[in-house]
């Protein structure tokens, strides 16, 4: 087995490609996965702050270094979509066309597209790069002053004890988990 990707039998990679219900199934079931996925980190995000992420991850006994580069990341990423938009709209005062194709599925238009993003794909990645080398610079220069890292382990003022809720979360999530991996073992967690 996969743990990734798996494609199903019926999928065909020369002549047409039919319709068949295990190849939805398995299309239903790979979008599922990705909005499984991205929604649990558009949680984390709009949920946790960054000083939390740290500090979670400090009480899990994981390095100082793994929350810093998960609370960075997930700082970062609304930065680095800004400076995308930013250079995209500078490209196209200068005469760069964007617009996607209203017809996907006539090939000249597809054709021309993808090669106009090919061509522009220098124009838009040295300046994010750019940036977002500078960003590095200053978020390191943030962490040296505060004194990150400085000290084998890191001190809080924040004193969490286990409550009745806590554990019932442990609880459920022990639960689903057994759950899953009975349906797994016994053969009812594949189609």
């Amino acid at each position: 087995d996969k743990l990734i990707f798996a494609f199903p039998v019926t999928m065909a990679w020369v002549g047409t490609v039919g319709l068949s219900k295990a190849g939805l199934v398995y299309g239903a079931h790979q979008a599922a996965r990705l909005l499984v996925t991205s929604s649990a980190a558009l949680i984390l995000v709009f949920t946790t702050q960054p000083s939390d992420v740290v500090w979670a991850t400090t009480r899990l006994l994981a390095p100082q270094r793994v929350g810093l580069a998960i609370s960075v990341g997930v700082r970062f990423l609304p930065t680095l979509f800004e400076r995308l938009n930013t250079v995209m709209r500078a490209a196209e005062v200068r005469g760069y066309d964007f617009t996607a194709p209203e017809c996907w599925w006539r090939p000249r238009q597809t054709w021309e597209y993808g090669r106009r993003m090919v061509r522009a794909l220098p124009l838009l990645t040295v300046p994010i790069l750019v940036g977002s080398l500078r960003g590095c610079g200053q978020m390191a220069l943030v962490a040296d002053s505060r004194a990150f890292n400085i000290s084998a382990r890191r001190t809080t003022h924040r004193v969490v004890t286990w409550r009745t809720e806590d554990k019932a979360a442990l609880a459920a999530g022990a639960v689903v988990a057994t759950g899953v991996l009975f349906l797994v073992l016994t053969g009812h967690g594949r189609f």
